[in-house]
């Protein structure tokens, strides 16, 4: 059987041998598979099935953002944007103390750890955001000041 990458067929569930979701179609009941992602043209094996796996080239989305503003905020901007996340983060330290007080009695090498992870999160959801390393660099410097100086 020859399909696209990332789309789904419907197989025979007793030649796929294979668990998953189920649907009924025109009183059959049919297993619905999903197929991954490739590369390149790749064959799979699934039961008794051998399904041809076509590389799907599904482009590039790319956005333009008219308003820099809202690239690089202007020193305004980050300082509200700054104030409102100490808002945001005081609330979610109440809340996270009353449901996960273990954090906050870590020792000081696993706090460390937890924020360095934390961190890691971030720069990796800004790289999926198509953010350079100088742009989440200058980013998170920029937050770092921001919140060490409300801090003294």
């Amino acid at each position: 059987i020859t399909v696209d990458s990332g789309s789904f067929i419907l197989l025979e569930p007793e030649k796929a041998r294979a668990d998953g979701y189920f649907i009924n179609k025109r009183n059959k009941q049919l297993l619905v598979y999903g197929l991954p992602y490739v590369n390149e043209d790749t064959m799979q094996k699934l039961g008794d099935y051998e399904l041809f796996i076509l590389r799907k080239d599904f482009g590039e989305s790319r956005i333009k953002i008219a308003d820099q503003n809202l690239v690089s905020p202007k020193l305004k901007d980050q300082k509200r944007a700054s104030a409102e996340y100490l808002k945001v983060r005081k609330i979610i330290k109440n809340k996270t103390e009353e449901i996960l007080p273990e954090i906050f009695n870590f020792d000081t090498e696993s706090k460390h750890l937890f924020h360095a992870s934390l961190a890691f999160a971030m720069w990796t959801r800004l790289q999926g955001q198509k953010l350079n390393n100088d742009q989440i660099s200058k980013a998170m410097l920029r937050q770092c000041l921001l919140i060490a100086n409300d801090n003294k």
